[in-house]
């Protein structure tokens, strides 16, 4: 019997020990039971997303995930300014490999870049861009390669945001070279955000350097 104390009173020694180490066994799955569970909660919303990642620039946060695992995918992105909420949602190509926030145009407004690359051998580079400005999301493209830039181009290209410029970097083939071969040494282009006559941003290149 328990006596007012709380304390096991009247009861054979072995008895007693067999009561608490029930109890304890007894708490000790249910712990078990509780990180099982949580951890299936975080496995699922892991399993879910293919890519996820958090990005903020002043007032302004962003939350970009892809959601699929085959070559054409779901891209959500989610900002959120002054406790207002937006989201923008396309049909990808490629896996997202990274994104980052920028304001290349310098005039305060942020802007998102998702890089992804295209499934096969070639690797090719995609971009998926947007300025954010009064709650509307205005897409940002990267222009295809002119005549002299493409001359050896086959793809496995790199993107990404380097202080005020976008940066595209790819291996330059050669007659002859395999694909996981390239002997032209490395291209680099560099782009800037502007505006055209019709106020669309647009990504321009302006340096393209060759390196052996």
């Amino acid at each position: 019997m328990v006596s007012r104390n709380g304390t096991l009173a009247g009861l054979p020694r072995f008895l007693i020990v067999l009561l608490v180490l029930f109890a304890a066994c007894k708490e000790a799955k249910q712990r078990g039971s509780q990180k099982n569970a949580e951890n299936t909660a975080q496995s699922t919303f892991r399993s879910r997303y293919s890519f996820q990642t958090h990005l903020a620039r002043g007032n302004d946060a962003f939350d970009v995930f892809t959601e699929g695992y085959g070559s054409l995918r779901t891209m959500t992105i989610i900002h959120e300014r002054n406790n207002l909420a937006d989201t923008v949602r396309e049909e990808i190509d490629g896996t997202v490999v990274n994104a980052a926030c920028a304001d290349l145009d310098s005039d305060s407004l942020p802007e998102v870049y998702v890089f992804a690359q295209s499934a096969g051998s070639g690797s090719y580079a995609n971009l998926y861009g947007f300025q954010f400005h009064h709650r509307v999301a205005q897409p940002i493209l990267l222009p295809e390669l002119d005549k002299r830039q493409s001359a050896g181009y086959l793809g496995h290209d790199t993107l990404w945001v380097q202080d005020s410029i976008l940066v595209r970097m790819f291996p330059v083939y050669t007659e002859g070279d395999m694909n996981a071969s390239a002997s032209g040494g490395m291209r680099t282009l560099e782009y800037v955000l502007q505006r055209d006559a019709k106020g669309n941003l647009c990504l321009r290149c302006t340096r393209a350097t060759n390196k052996q």
